[in-house]
């Protein structure tokens, strides 16, 4: 804990250590890892080496870190592993049924602003509009709904690919990356890996045309499709990758070969 001005309710309160992406993300990928992960940073100079570091940050204080991990965290966790939901994966795509849209879609808006107030240095691309990133806050602070027209949120799935081990759907799993970030003519996007899927956010909220391929958390209908996106268009996990393995070959690694481990950027 330390002394500062909470986040989202803005009191002077003692925080604690909080997370952007959740912290179960974390303690699941070192889980798999005995305490720790590879971390490749895309640049050209830092090692790639082990790191138990979870991007934490002393931005809550406890009862609102512990207000956000109940009513959204814990509910967005449990939907991406099927525990409160069910879950059918057919040729086309993942499909959940019986799930409530709107705390999913508040869950992953809810992520976001995290990430914009947060410190962390893997965070230092996020950069909402003050009048965004304060409507969010507000809304999450008084537990009202966030305007539709600020944001959509979309969701896809990784597809596997069997030629590349490394690229299973099993260990697209367990694979974490900072915040990519699209811009368009339009509207600007913001994207992240959540246990194999693809969750991006776009604001402010594009034409449906610009969402085909792109299962859409607005909206009250129970059940969604998240439709599989191959692993090998999705760029910001590739070039990570080729940026891994060239800095293997440059001696710029601490880990061996990483292509044996599990992975976050």
């Amino acid at each position: 804990m330390q002394p500062g001005t909470c986040a989202l309710c803005l009191r002077q309160r003692d925080l604690c250590d909080s997370h952007a992406l959740p912290e179960a993300l974390f303690r699941f990928l070192f889980k798999l890892g005995s305490g720790k992960a590879v971390a490749i940073v895309d640049d050209q100079d830092t090692f790639t080496s082990y790191s138990s570091d979870s991007w934490s940050d002393y931005m809550l204080c406890m009862e609102c870190e512990r207000d956000l991990n109940q009513r959204f965290d814990s509910y967005g966790i449990n939907v991406f592993k099927g525990h409160l939901c069910s879950i059918r994966t057919t040729s086309v795509g993942t499909t959940f049924t019986g799930i409530d849209r709107q705390r999913l879609r508040t869950f992953v808006l809810s992520v976001l602003w995290r990430m914009a107030v947060s410190s962390a240095k893997a965070y230092a691309g996020v950069q909402l509009p003050h009048g965004v990133k304060e409507e969010i806050r507000a809304a999450l602070y008084e537990k009202k709904s966030i305007r539709s027209s600020v944001a959509d949120v979309g969701i896809t799935q990784l597809k596997g690919s069997r030629e590349a081990p490394i690229l299973s759907s099993e260990n697209l799993k367990t694979m974490i990356l900072a915040p990519f970030i699209r811009k368009h003519s339009a509207f600007d996007s913001i994207g992240f890996l959540f246990f194999g899927f693809v969750i991006e956010v776009f604001m402010p909220r594009p034409a449906r045309k610009f969402m085909s391929g792109i299962g859409v958390a607005a909206g009250t209908s129970p059940i969604l499709l998240a439709p599989f996106q191959d692993v090998s268009s999705f760029g910001p996990l590739l070039n990570l990758l080729v940026r891994g393995m060239d800095k293997h070959d440059q001696g710029l690694s601490k880990v061996g070969s990483f292509k044996k481990h599990k992975l976050r950027d």
